[in-house]
Parts: structure tokens; sequence; C-alpha cells
């Protein structure tokens, strides 16, 4: 969940919202919108290749949230994952 408060008065399609509302953005409920995703309840690796991220909304995928509050430890967590997984590569058989 990525909560945030609503600093001034919006709308969102029709749904008003007031200033300080807390606004909930839900990845549970992005990842397996039928809009945003075909077949969203299976994995498909395809999805994550540069050629289909170019294609997709945006927000469709925040694994690290978006705008001013996106997570600074982002950098460092792509950084650290090849590490480890050349380590889990070498200490198992997939």
């Amino acid at each position: 969940m990525l909560p945030h408060q609503a600093n001034a008065p919006d709308a969102l399609s029709d749904y008003a919202i007031p200033k300080d509302a807390l606004v909930v953005i839900s990845q549970y409920v992005i990842y397996r919108h039928l809009v945003l995703w075909s077949e969203p309840e299976q994995f498909q690796q395809e999805r994550f290749t540069p050629a289909q991220a170019t294609t997709r909304h945006r927000c469709a995928y925040l694994p690290f949230g978006d705008g001013p509050r996106r997570c600074l430890g982002e950098p460092l967590a792509l950084m650290e994952m090849h590490p480890v997984l050349a380590t889990l590569a070498q200490a198992y058989t997939l």
C-alpha cells in the first residue's frame, strides 16, 4: 500500500478528493487490473522486457512507488539484486 495525503482538493474521475484526505494506492489491485494487464493472475516474464515496459501505463507497475516520494532505496536494491541472484544460483540447483 502506498498512502498519500491530498494537499489540495482534487478529483479522480467523478470522485471528489477533499484536502487532507488519505488516499491509498493498492499495488495488489493495480497489478490485477484487467485494463492494465492481460491475464493478470499468470506470470508472463515477457511483460518486463524493455519493449513491453515502454508500451504499458507508467503507473501500471510501481514496485518502488512513484513521484516525489519514490523509494530512495531503489538504486541500491537494483544494484544488490545481481550479486544476490548470482550467489543463490551458485548455491542452489534450480
